[in-house]
């Protein structure tokens, strides 16, 4: 006590004080009335306070505590006797190997994966690449986000988060491009974007409307929008440097990049995604290549170019092991999604790293042609990889990593 100031209101902090409405600082006073007077007529008063940084709480001290420390003491002397004591409890001598956790599938589970598989008594629903790292990254958190569906509070952002901040990009590239869909691109074309800034204020103004998020015209959020903004305008500048290049698709959320993956047992899972942005563009040697792009806010990992010696069947092994590898992997989903629509066409495929956009676009396999054995290879690992996720006996297994749960929101649940 007092409780973590969680303002719930649409009506941000500084106007609240300006109209004098009630802040979290009238609850804070609030909550000092009831504790000082519940302190008023006791003889005997206990208050614990948690030392360890834990689960459970922090370290600091309520700053009630410490105005009793510094004033109450001092006022009541004589008349009131503040004893501080320290209690731990003995370190325990035996050692416990923590077991990973599993969980066997049911036929209630069951059920559940199969509404993505083609099964005659429905349609199947979409596996994305998304739920596919997140099995990955670790089984269990697959089966308590997909299948147990225990999602995470949802509550109204009044601050622009990663995921929004993301949303509000990607949307913005696709209004300042759609027009010139299916045309090339020319320096001309991208100056005039440039010189019009006023377009691209009106197209992020637009974003942030589809978005429903209001609150991005002020403090913080209103220069993490500036910072938006200054991304937007560098995309447009790096993509200067390949023109001509012909836009072909633009964020398309339909059904032209749903495929079928035949599982071992023969059944058949109906893979989807949706993909930035795809182009067509001429290499150093002049040769015409559809290019895959990914735009990613996070932070951006590719597998060693050590690994480009190495035949396609062993290459793929990292990225379907190594949760920091995830943007590989989807970018690589990306560009098979499109192989299985587009077979005997060059494709290269790479991701907008907007953490590190001044070194432009991050190519996998070093800008190469992404050529069918490589395809074939992360088609058949990806083939494993379902089959053990849709085999009705196997197991959700924990992994073992720490570092697989760093940004989890089930990281308490599991122990290590």
């Amino acid at each position: 006590i007092p409780a973590k100031s969680q303002s719930q209101s649409f009506i941000p902090f500084n106007l609240r004080k300006g109209f004098g409405m009630p802040t979290f600082l009238d609850q804070d006073a609030i909550y000092a009335y009831h504790f000082y007077h519940l302190l008023q007529r006791a003889k005997n008063v206990y208050l614990l306070y948690n030392t360890e940084v834990d689960k459970m709480g922090s370290s600091e001290k309520s700053r009630f505590l410490l105005q009793i420390e510094e004033e109450l003491a001092y006022v009541g002397k004589g008349h009131i006797k503040v004893h501080k004591h320290i209690v731990s409890a003995a370190l325990p001598t035996e050692t416990y190997d923590t077991k990973r956790l599993i969980i066997a599938k049911n036929e209630d589970i069951n059920e559940k994966l199969r509404r993505y598989l083609n099964l005659p008594e429905h349609e199947p629903k979409k596996l994305t690449p998304t739920p596919i790292s997140t099995y990955i990254s670790c089984p269990v958190q697959f089966y308590l986000k997909y299948l147990a569906e225990l999602y995470e509070l949802e509550k109204v952002d009044e601050d622009i988060n990663p995921r929004i901040l993301g949303n509000i990009l990607h949307r913005t590239m696709e209004l300042l491009y759609l027009p010139y869909k299916n045309e090339v691109i020319t320096e001309i074309i991208l100056n005039k974007l440039l010189s019009n800034e006023k377009h691209i204020d009106r197209q992020l103004n637009k974003a942030f409307k589809e978005e429903k998020f209001t609150h991005h015209k002020e403090g913080k959020n209103l220069l993490l929008k500036k910072v938006i903004k200054r991304l937007l305008i560098k995309i447009l500048e790096n993509d200067k440097q390949d023109v001509p290049f012909q836009l072909v698709d633009l964020e398309r959320n339909d059904d032209k990049y749903n495929v079928f993956l035949t599982l071992k047992d023969g059944r058949e899972v109906l893979l989807s995604g949706i993909v930035d942005r795809v182009d067509k563009v001429s290499l150093e040697d002049g040769t015409q290549v559809y290019r895959i792009l990914d735009y990613k806010t996070g932070n951006i990992t590719l597998a060693s170019k050590m690994k480009l010696k190495l035949k396609a069947n062993y290459y793929f092994n990292d990225y379907f092991a190594q949760t920091d590898l995830k943007a590989g992997f989807q970018a690589y989903f990306y560009a098979y999604l499109f192989w299985r629509k587009n077979k005997n066409v060059p494709i290269i495929a790479g991701i907008y790293a907007l953490k590190s956009i001044n070194q432009g676009i991050k190519y996998l396999r070093d800008k190469q042609i992404i050529t069918d054995d490589f395809f074939e290879a992360f088609e058949e690992k990806l083939r494993d990889l379902l089959s053990e996720l849709f085999d009705e006996t196997y197991p959700f297994k924990q992994i073992e990593t720490e570092k697989n749960y760093e940004y989890s929101p089930y990281k308490d649940l599991v122990d290590f």
